[in-house]
């Protein structure tokens, strides 16, 4: 029983895509993909129907904001994003 919990845990770990990647994909698509500049703002629900992100799963999205809110590269406001100089800098 034990080894199965242990096998179930290391397969979720498995499908969850490393973060670092999946937040640069994130930046690389409010930076060239909808042209954003330090300080706009993008609504997630315009970001995720506008883009090839609305094809990601909910995990990969949210592992992606987290880590680039994290480096500094977005801000989370409400329900919309925000670009930060870190941000366009990492882009």
């Amino acid at each position: 029983m034990g080894e199965n919990i242990h096998q179930r845990a290391a397969k979720a770990r498995a499908e969850v895509p490393k973060a670092e990647p999946i937040a640069r994909r994130l930046l690389d698509v409010v930076v060239y993909a909808k042209g954003c500049c330090i300080g706009d703002k993008l609504t997630l629900d315009h970001l995720i129907e506008t883009t090839d992100i609305g094809d990601w799963k909910m995990s990969a999205f949210e592992t992606a904001c987290t880590y680039a809110v994290a480096q500094g590269w977005l801000v989370m406001e409400g329900d919309s994003i925000r670009l930060t100089p870190a941000g366009l800098a990492a882009a």
